[in-house]
Formats: structure tokens, C-alpha cells, sequence
């Protein structure tokens, strides 16, 4: 950056390009917005040349110096990986936006055709989310009316509406409670499978 900025800076403080073209003279550069900020503008100073290539040259170094560090930065991190355990997190994958209608099988199918013959993917285990909404606010209108029934105010009403709600939740329990969108899905052969 600071190589940069003093290229910048010293190209355009130096006028070495000429303004107007004089006759029967050959000129290098005619200074205009564009050659105002190159070398050509200061061609004739050599100690800023002379400055500009060796903040260059340690920019370079600079950079490679960095690099190499960053690299071996990285090289050791790896080293110590194997040493972390491998948790069922590490290959479980999370599948949103799945319709309701997908069966379990037809999702394992789906995800196995990603694998190729050198690395397959084969599903351990799918926990699919289920759409309890409905059953949830019956849930909290059951809990509000036992509430009501402790205060005493009209307990034969609510009691029979305290009933009616029992009666939904099993009807819900009996039911198959539909899918959900999203379903997590557990690969086999973690090592193989995290490339």
C-alpha cells in the first residue's frame, strides 16, 4: 500500500510529460488525465525511480513472507483436525423445503444419487420434522381453560368445553400427523462422506 501510494504520488508530482507539442521536437509522453499518474510522467528522476523499484521489491517481500505464513498457518491447523471427535453433526446434513407428500424412502433415494461410484453416499438415518401447530394451540386452549376451572367462575361450562378440547388432542394424536418442511438427514461413513 505504501509502494502504491508512492507511485501515485511521485507520478503525479513530476512533470516530465509536456503539455503542448513543440515543433520539430519528438516527445515521449503528452501530459493528459491518464499520463499524469504513470511512470512515463517521471522518467527523467532517478532516484524516485530508483525508490519506486525498491519499495516495490519489498512489497514483494513482503508478500511472499505472508503467504508462506499463512500457508504454514494453515498446514498446521490441519494437523490437529483427526485430533477433534466426530460428532453425528459433522455429517448430517439439514434438507428445508421438502413437500409434505415426499416419503421417507423417496427422500434416502433422493439424496443417495449424489454420490458417485468412488464416493458413495449412503443414508444412515432421516429425522423428518412433523406440523404440530394444530395440536400445539389445542395444547395452550387446554392449558388457558384448566386454568379457568381452578378460578371457579362457570365450571359446568368449562368443564364440557375442557372436554371437547380433550377430545380434539386424541383425535390429533390418532391421526397420522402430517410431515414437516424440513428433515435432517444422517450420512453413513463420516470420513468418506465430509470430502
Amino acid at each position: 500500500m505504501i509502494s502504491g501510494a508512492f507511485n501515485v504520488i511521485t507520478n503525479l508530482a513530476s512533470k516530465d510529460c509536456v503539455t503542448v507539442q513543440k515543433k520539430d521536437t519528438i516527445q515521449y509522453c503528452y501530459r493528459d488525465y491518464i499520463t499524469i499518474f504513470t511512470i512515463a510522467n517521471k522518467r527523467e528522476h532517478e532516484t524516485l525511480l530508483d525508490a519506486q523499484l525498491i519499495l516495490n521489491l519489498i512489497t514483494i517481500i513482503a508478500t511472499m513472507i505472508f503467504f508462506h505464513f499463512m500457508r504454514y498457518r494453515l498446514n498446521n491447523s490441519n494437523l490437529y483436525m483427526p485430533d477433534k471427535p466426530i460428532t453425528p453433526a459433522d455429517y448430517t446434513v439439514k434438507i428445508v423445503n421438502i413437500p409434505k407428500e415426499v416419503t421417507q424412502e423417496e427422500l434416502i433415494k433422493w439424496v443417495e444419487k449424489f454420490g458417485t461410484k468412488k464416493n458413495p453416499v449412503k443414508v444412515r438415518k432421516v429425522c423428518r420434522s412433523h406440523n404440530i401447530s394444530r395440536f400445539l394451540t389445542v395444547a395452550k386452549q387446554k392449558e388457558k381453560m384448566s386454568r379457568r376451572i381452578t378460578r371457579g367462575k362457570n365450571k359446568e361450562k368449562l368443564d364440557k368445553q375442557l372436554k371437547l378440547i380433550s377430545y380434539t388432542m386424541q383425535e390429533i394424536r390418532q391421526k397420522k400427523i402430517e410431515y414437516g418442511p424440513v428433515a435432517f438427514v444422517t450420512l453413513d461413513h463420516p470420513k468418506r462422506n465430509l470430502a
